[in-house]
């Protein structure tokens, strides 16, 4: 493979490698109970929406569902669709699950 993986059914010729380009943001955040999500996303969403927005958007969903995540990356897609974004929007919600505040002090 000569330093290289094989992915099956992809073109990685020399031609395919020049177009793929792929810069990620990388932040270390100290997490605590006050966080109930983490939001990895592209820039088609971040662009179009916001931090502060995303932010209150996921709040709001999680209060009206019970902290439920399922189907808060689709409500942010539609979002930066809305807003008019053409770009590429990829999200995904993670939900931060904390153990009750007594059984973290136990341990």
């Amino acid at each position: 493979l000569s330093g290289r993986a094989r992915l099956s059914g992809v073109d990685t010729s020399p031609i395919a490698e020049d177009l793929i380009a792929c810069e990620p943001t990388v932040v270390a955040v100290a997490l605590s109970r006050e966080h109930r999500a983490l939001v990895l996303a592209s820039d088609g969403l971040w662009d179009a929406v916001g931090k502060a927005s995303v932010g209150a958007l996921v709040r709001a969903w999680l209060d009206e569902r019970q902290g439920q995540v399922r189907g808060v990356a689709g409500a942010l897609v539609d979002e930066a669709r809305r807003l008019g974004s053409m770009d590429d929007v990829a999200v995904v919600v993670v939900h931060l699950d904390w153990p009750p505040a007594e059984a973290a002090t136990a341990t």
